[in-house]
């Protein structure tokens, strides 16, 4: 099957299981195929061509890497045939009419065409062509089911291992059955996380003629499953898909819906665009195309199905030619003072952190990088605009101001929201616990007057944002009671709408439950791929305390490749936090001595009302464990199990047979110290507590909890093979070292390391939401919470002072007011690579989700390491200013670091590559170079999900002449380097390079197949960026660095502009800028402020292509809350540049 996982069953939901995916299989031929169904293509006029297209696999030969092997496709291996060149395949596939979907690794094109064309092409070339079929109805459970259990009847009626034949089919009969309800269990989870549809959702009244009976019938779910098709169809053809194809389902599948009346609650229901869409007004699209969406041709549909549909739908669905892929629509889940000291100085002191408001903990905020400029897009349940975080007593009447659809507004002059955007099924405002309100307030976040030059001091709290001076871009898609809307269209619209107010960072707090790479993993990738101007924060997670799932808990859309995925610190100083973990300790046993195997962290499910485990385990003892027979315990403990299980703690299993007292009564009289069940359950996301039914008998008293089935057989496993296990608690610190346990852990199911970095999330104080959206006096409430919901703003925000650190003109020297000062508009490349590149080793801390201690990284727990804008970016303040003040007292700076950095560079065929020269090594500590690109989108039904591979190659020349080459992602002193063909980030590290060597980075385009592809976004070039960080000086000389070009042409600034199709760097003479050093202005002020009835009107506008050149300033207002009053920056010192960028105007 193509790109099925190993750890899960790819057949999906078919069988019940909770990985359900549909996608054909390799195998066969054109002939084998089966057709369209007639009744979902009776439009011919609409459809055209497309219900005669299939898909095929076309193999080619290209050389994968600078290693010369060549790379020949798994399906061309089978398939047999001879391997053509790339280009040549290509030219062959365009001119006859096919499309070339996407790339298949390795070395494969996935084709979309007439099985004619596609036997041509085979002809002309002598390609293989393996076409890509439709899964057979119930193949993988009649495989399950005929493989499973031990020895199976033979001819003889006798099994291998002696049983009678009816034995064996009484055994497999009750196997069967337990396999049954277990899938039905993990079915009906599975449900249980997907987006619904219910008749009254259409239905708006019922009517009084409705009986209760047709309204309980309405009131069946419909499950959502999202249908990517190839793309290219016209809107006829998918105004056909939703007026045809609910009927041809409903006779597929065998239903006696009715599209109206009694029976219609069943149903199908399709829909041709997610979301707004389909009815978004013209200045909506205009957006979706401004940013390039759509490029890849993709296109999708959401069908509703009832549960006993969904089978046979998802079968009939993937059979169709114009299906590429089908995937459950998942419900999106949602997932500071002392905060912004540890990710500016890299570490929290006891005293900073019993008092994080004084003067002088935050070196680059007394530098002046406050966020002014930047706008920070977040999209979330919602945004509390009456907090005095956000609230602007020019604006009262909010709700007056959304128009359009999907409907929003614009708020060119509001101090912190430029704009709102409400996603259709969202509410407007923030409920329930006010996610949204929260996260918004760690980015920006801050309580201020309004003054219209945005100069004044704002009031420093405990929950002040990251980026004070930044401000909002904002998605609404919350639904009742802080619940998400689902969100297609994250290319098309959501992430568009943050890019049209100028925001180059955006930050997303939410996804759904699970780990594969999936259609919304997709979209973000798309998306930065269009766009490499902007950086995407996503939160990796809170699955990691699930140590039982196989390929990492890191869910989408944090496992996309582009963007940064964010993980969980603490915000502690050492030795103020510590907890409790309860591991299970293996050992093997003998007269010489007990001899450690291995520890294992457990999170068992504990039953409430009982005594917990930590009565009967202590941190000072161990405790021995058992396992119980009868396994269920579900009848009196047999003898030999009487003779070892008292004081123990006893695994059981889960059975039908009888209720969780009935076997914690019996552990109890066999004198258990307590009972620990099996789950049904393969993951602890998914493992519950063990209920009791509150049968007659002796009152329970010993601890009752359950864990995972993987883990529970694991363990049995290893008792049975003579391995003795014991329980203690142990105690771990909670520091800014330490990941936090359950922040979600790597690495991808591809192998890519995830998450990204880690930022502090644990008991985050912000902006906490008040109910409806009223004007009037602000609001100054704050909360704690917690999770990756929580990290991932924080990074966002951080971002947002690297990025004006950079407009600013800090690079290359750490201060504005110098001679070579080159401020510019970073890539969001760029931005990504700086925060990986300045991370800081979590070596020595803890990865609390397994009580292992971390690595120098990268690892699956801390990625690159924690963020850290010390180690980022180099900060040389004038000595008398406040900056230097903040760092001597914060002792964490390293004034012999620097930075060098190489953006916008760009590729557009294999082979080509960039040499950077110019750096050496001072001697004095380690340097990290780290490379990083926008990769083009994958399929989602491969197994790895790298399309462009690029190389990063180090070569170190010491004095005497001696030269060594480094890969990326390789320890500089490994036996066996070979260059990383997972990841699209890359870092070589060097500890300790001597004095004076010479520093060569090479990077090289190994592999560019999108090249190879059809639609406007394989046309874009492959982007990149280089950064250099360290012990080292010199500069590399190079036109992609800011700090080489710029030099070179007296009284010059730098800007952005295209080269070789993509972004690159022009000289732009300013004779301005040469007369005398400038200073950092604040953001310019705003135009007066216009009566109510033209507010409403600019507010809904669309921006103009350029702010207007002069503005005066507003009045000043009084601050909404007064609190402690934070310092004002210090004097600017250098003008940055003009954006060319259109934006919305500050």
């Amino acid at each position: 099957m193509l790109g099925s996982h190993t750890d899960q069953a790819d057949a999906g939901f078919l069988d019940g299981s909770l990985d359900w995916r549909s996608r054909r299989s390799l195998g066969g031929n054109a002939g084998a195929a089966t057709g369209p169904d007639p009744r979902a293509f009776g439009d011919r006029a609409a459809w055209g061509n497309a219900a005669l297209l299939q898909l095929f696999l076309f193999a080619y030969d290209e050389d994968n890497g600078v290693s010369g092997e060549p790379a020949v496709g798994d399906a061309a291996a089978a398939a047999g045939g001879n391997i053509v060149d790339a280009d040549s395949l290509r030219v062959a596939l365009v001119s006859s009419g096919a499309r070339v979907l996407s790339y298949v690794p390795p070395s494969t094109l996935l084709v979309a065409a007439t099985p004619r064309v596609a036997s041509i092409v085979a002809r002309q070339t002598g390609a293989p062509m393996p076409l890509l079929q439709q899964p057979e109805p119930d193949s993988a459970t009649t495989a399950s089911n005929s493989s499973s259990g031990a020895g199976k009847a033979d001819a003889a009626g006798t099994g291998t291992d002696g049983t009678s034949a009816g034995d064996w089919a009484a055994d497999a009969s009750s196997r069967d059955a337990r396999r049954s309800r277990q899938l039905q269990r993990q079915r009906n989870r599975l449900l249980r996380s997907m987006t619904t549809l219910l008749q009254s959702d259409a239905v708006s009244d019922p009517g009084p003629t409705t009986s209760l009976q047709q309204q309980q019938q309405q009131q069946q779910p419909r499950y959502g499953a999202r249908v990517e098709l190839l793309g290219g169809l016209s809107d006829a053809a998918l105004g056909a898909a939703e007026r045809d194809w609910p009927g041809a389902l409903a006779a597929a599948v065998g239903s006696s819906a009715t599209p109206t009346g009694n029976g219609s609650a069943c149903w199908p229901v399709v829909l041709a665009r997610s979301d707004d869409g389909a009815v978004a007004d013209a200045a909506a699209k205009r957006l979706s195309s401004r940013a390039g969406a759509g490029g890849d041709g993709s296109q999708v549909l959401r069908v509703y199905l009832c549960e006993q549909d969904l089978a046979p739908g998802v079968l009939w669905l993937a059979a169709q030619p114009v299906t590429r892929w089908v995937e459950p629509q998942l419900r999106p889940q949602s997932r500071n003072a002392v905060s912004s000291i540890l990710l500016q100085t890299g570490g929290v002191t006891q005293a900073q952190y019993d008092d994080p408001l004084a003067a002088g903990n935050r070196p680059f905020w007394d530098a002046g990088l406050q966020g002014e400029g930047e706008v920070v897009g977040v999209g979330d349940t919602g945004l509390d605009l009456d907090h005095c975080f956000y609230a602007d007593p020019r604006f009262e009447n909010y709700a007056a101001l959304l128009k359009g659809t999907p409907r929003r507004f614009r708020t060119p002059a509001h101090r912190k929201v430029v704009q709102y955007v409400v996603f259709r099924g969202a509410k407007f405002g923030d409920d329930g616990d006010g996610h949204g309100t929260h996260v918004c307030g760690s980015v920006a976040g801050a309580a201020m007057p309004v003054d219209g030059n945005d100069t004044s001091e704002f009031t420093l709290q405990f929950g002040t944002g990251g980026a004070p001076r930044a401000r909002l871009s904002f998605n609404d898609i919350g639904g009742i009671g802080g619940s998400l809307i689902s969100i297609d269209n994250v290319d098309e619209l959501f992430l568009p709408f943050h890019k049209s107010v100028g925001a180059a960072i955006t930050s997303d707090s939410w996804g759904p439950l699970w780990s594969n790479y999936d259609g919304l993993a997709r979209r973000f990738d798309a998306f930065l791929w269009r766009n490499p101007d902007v950086t995407s924060f996503v939160a990796a997670g809170n699955s990691g305390d699930d140590n039982s799932r196989v390929g990492g808990t890191v869910d989408s859309p944090a496992n996309a490749k582009n963007v940064v995925g964010v993980g969980v610190g603490y915000k502690y100083p050492s030795g103020a936090s510590t907890t409790k973990l309860l591991k299970a300790r293996g050992y093997q046993t003998s007269s010489a001595g007990d001899v450690r195997l291995f520890d294992l962290v457990l999170q068992p499910a504990e039953t409430g009302g009982l005594p917990y485990l930590d009565s009967v385990v202590s941190s000072q003892r161990e405790r021995l464990m058992w396992y119980s027979t009868p396994i269920d315990a579900c009848e009196p403990l047999y003898p030999e199990a009487l003779a070892v299980v008292r004081g123990r703690v006893v695994l059981v299993s889960y059975s039908d047979r009888c209720d969780v007292d009935t076997r914690a009564r019996n552990l109890q009289d066999a004198g258990a110290a307590a009972m620990m069940m099996i789950h049904h359950s393969p993951n602890m996301e998914y493992t519950e507590s063990p209920d009791l039914s509150g049968s007659a008998g002796m009152p329970i008293h010993i601890p009752v909890s359950s864990i995972p089935q993987v883990l529970g057989g694991w363990l049995v496993g290893n008792l049975t093979a003579g391995v003795e296990l014991r329980l203690i608690w142990q105690e771990y610190p909670q520091s800014v070292g330490d990941v936090v346990r359950w922040s979600a852990y790597g690495p991808t199911r591809d192998g890519r390391i995830k998450p990204d970095i880690i930022s502090p999330g644990y008991g985050i104080v912000s902006a906490k939401a008040t109910d409806g959206i009223t004007g009037g006096e602000c609001s100054d409430e704050t909360q704690e919470l917690s999770g990756t919901s929580m990290a991932t703003p924080l990074a966002a925000s951080t971002a947002a002072l690297v990025r004006q650190y950079l407009r600013y003109g800090y690079y290359p020297g750490g201060w504005p007011d110098t001679e070579d000062a080159a401020p510019f508009k970073p890539s969001g490349i760029l931005v990504k690579a700086l925060v990986i590149a300045g991370a800081k080793s979590m070596r020595g801390g803890w990865a609390l989700q397994v009580a292992q201690l971390l690595s120098t990284g990268p690892d699956p727990y801390q990625g690159w390491g924690r963020m850290d804008l010390l180690t980022t970016l180099p900060l040389r303040p004038p000595p008398d200013s406040p900056a230097a003040g903040s760092l001597a007292a914060t002792g964490s700076s390293d004034d012999r670091v620097r930075l060098q950095l190489a953006d916008d560079g760009s590729f557009t065929e294999t082979g080509q590559e960039e040499l950077l020269s110019g750096l050496t090594a001072t001697g004095t500590g380690p340097i990290s170079i780290v490379l990083v690109w926008y990769d083009y989108p994958a399929n989602e039904n491969t197994d790895g999900y790298i399309v462009n591979d690029l190389d990063l190659l180090v070569t170190v020349t010491e004095a005497g002449g001696t030269a060594r080459r480094v890969w990326g992602n390789n320890a500089e002193d490994a036996a066996g380097m070979a260059p990383d063909r997972l990841n699209t980030v890359e870092r070589v590290l060097l500890a300790a390079p001597p004095a004076g060597a010479q520093l060569s980075i090479r990077v090289r385009a190994a592999n560019l197949p999108s090249r190879l592809l059809s639609g406007p976004d394989a046309a874009l070039p492959q982007r990149w960026a280089v950064v250099a960080l360290g012990h080292l000086a010199g500069t590399l000389e190079s036109r992609l660095n800011p700090a080489y070009v710029m030099p070179a042409t007296p009284g010059a600034t730098y800007s952005a502009a295209a080269v070789r199709g993509g972004r690159g760097l022009t000289i732009a003479a300013a004779a301005a800028a040469a007369t005398a050093p400038p200073s950092i202005p604040a953001p310019p002020s705003q135009s007066p402020l216009p009566t109510s009835a033209s507010l409403a009107s600019a507010a809904t506008s669309e921006p103009p292509e350029k702010p207007p050149a002069t503005r005066t300033a507003l009045p000043a207002s009084q601050p909404c809350s007064q609190s402690p009053s934070a310092p004002r920056p210090p004097p600017k010192a250098a003008t940055a540049p003009e954006d060319p960028t259109p934006r919305c105007p500050l």
